[in-house]
């Protein structure tokens, strides 16, 4: 028991650090902020579910006042080394123009009802594999 709170416990500081770390990466950014993410689909999970799961995460964000960020999913094709293939067993996603740590409500909400919607929707279809946080120049989207 006493391995099991330790994990518990240090997956709560990894989780509160990272959760700063990625702040702060994107409050760096003069651009517009795009959280680039590869996850693999889990069996039974699908594109069309991790789209579903990024709506509610979309409209989550809305409700709390954060009106200019969207995400995206896509499709993953691979090379072979001659034709363009598609995976389809992984997908992308794309938070762009993420919001900054005092803009809406959203960080203040974090793992409210509609918080946990999206999140568990996410987990019945995708885990997340690689993820980036990336600056653009401002322009480069539409809107931005």
């Amino acid at each position: 028991m006493k391995i099991k709170n330790t994990l518990i416990g240090l997956a709560c500081v990894l989780t509160a650090l990272f959760s700063k770390a990625e702040i702060n990466a994107a409050n760096q950014c003069d651009g517009v902020r795009v959280i680039m993410r590869i996850s693999d689909l889990v069996p039974g999970g699908s594109v069309e579910g991790v789209r579903k799961a990024a709506q509610l995460h979309e409209a989550w964000y809305r409700s709390n006042g954060v009106m200019n960020n969207r995400q995206v999913v896509g499709e993953l094709y691979m090379n072979d080394g001659k034709n363009w293939i598609a995976d389809k067993s992984k997908v992308i996603s794309l938070h762009v123009n993420t919001p900054k740590a005092d803009e809406g409500t959203a960080q203040k909400n974090w793992g409210d009802a509609g918080f946990k919607e999206f999140v568990t929707e996410y987990s019945k279809n995708n885990k997340v594999s690689n993820e980036f946080i990336a600056c653009f120049p401002k322009g480069v989207f539409a809107g931005n």
